[in-house]
């Protein structure tokens, strides 16, 4: 029979007692990481199956391809009702694409409620599973951050959705706040779809004058478009719903715009136009107020 001397005993009890002690740890987090993971693959199951609305919305229906061989050469000269109709079949279309989008970012917020502790919010976590659970119907960047708005921390997420179309309407850029309720992190505020028909959106979080408030400057370029076709917006956002202090400002070029102390600068070179005429370059410094954005130089 095997007899262990006192040293060896308690050495053999410490380490059952640690045994006793991590397993249920090890056990819990391999549930917690089995549990993530199946909300990442539901979502984004979810997700890929709504965007696939967008391919077929772009398909013609055989009225709509009627309507554009008319209108092809002089639609003020087709029959009655055809420009109509054409308008009529795009209206709707974007509305259905719309639909489609707000479904997408309906899974988002479930998604975030589900997976992310409100006591614990690692922002660049998050950004790693909205890329995941997104995928190819992303066009980045995508924009993830907390931060403190009436006392209370928020959760900041930015992202574009390809709506597989260029131009007006051909994105959905989307600025989202969530906040505790109800033990998780819930749907507070979005900026809507001021900025949609944009891409290569940028989100950066400025220096806000009031307060207590989320300011924020969203800059992008229009999809399709001859050129860079810039547009920026600020919105302001207090504990309720988000507000425009600012915009848009649509030009033409490509800009880089740079947080200050006080408010932002935008520097870079105007759009020259085919003709080889040039302009000059912009270097504006602005400043942030609680009434609002005023450019200070140039």
């Amino acid at each position: 029979m095997l007899r262990l001397n006192d040293t060896t005993w308690r050495t053999l009890c410490s380490v059952l007692a640690l045994l006793i002690t991590v397993s249920p740890l090890a056990a819990f987090a391999q549930t917690t990481n089995r549990r993530e993971g199946q909300a990442d693959a539901e979502t984004a199951g979810r997700v890929a199956s709504l965007a696939k609305r967008f391919d077929e919305l772009k398909d013609l229906t055989e009225s709509e391809r009627g309507w554009m061989e008319a209108c092809r050469h002089n639609c003020q000269a087709a029959a009655p009702g055809v420009r109509e109709g054409a308008e009529m079949s795009e209206v709707d279309r974007k509305k259905a694409m719309s639909a489609v989008a707000s479904q997408i970012h309906r899974e988002i917020d479930a998604y975030i409620a589900r997976t992310v502790r409100p006591d614990h919010v690692d922002p660049a976590a998050v950004g790693r599973s909205l890329k995941r659970v997104l995928g190819e119907n992303e066009i980045g960047p995508l924009s993830a951050f907390v931060t403190t708005v009436s006392g209370k921390p928020s959760l900041v997420v930015a992202y574009t959705l390809d709506k597989r179309r260029m131009g007006p309407g051909g994105t959905s850029v989307t600025v989202r706040v969530y906040a505790v309720a109800q033990g998780s992190l819930r749907l507070a505020a979005d900026t809507g779809d001021d900025m949609d028909g944009y891409a290569n959106v940028e989100l950066v979080q400025l220096h806000s004058p009031i307060p207590g408030e989320l300011w924020v400057l969203l800059s992008g370029y229009m999809t399709g478009a001859n050129g860079p076709n810039n547009e920026m917006r600020v919105y302001a956002y207090g504990g309720t719903g988000f507000r425009e202090v600012w915009g848009p400002y649509d030009t033409w070029g490509t800009f880089a715009v740079q947080v200050t102390a006080t408010g932002f600068s935008v520097d870079g070179d105007y759009y020259t136009a085919a003709s080889g005429e040039s302009r000059p370059a912009r270097h504006d410094l602005y400043l942030l107020a609680e009434d609002g954005v005023h450019r200070v130089s140039p």
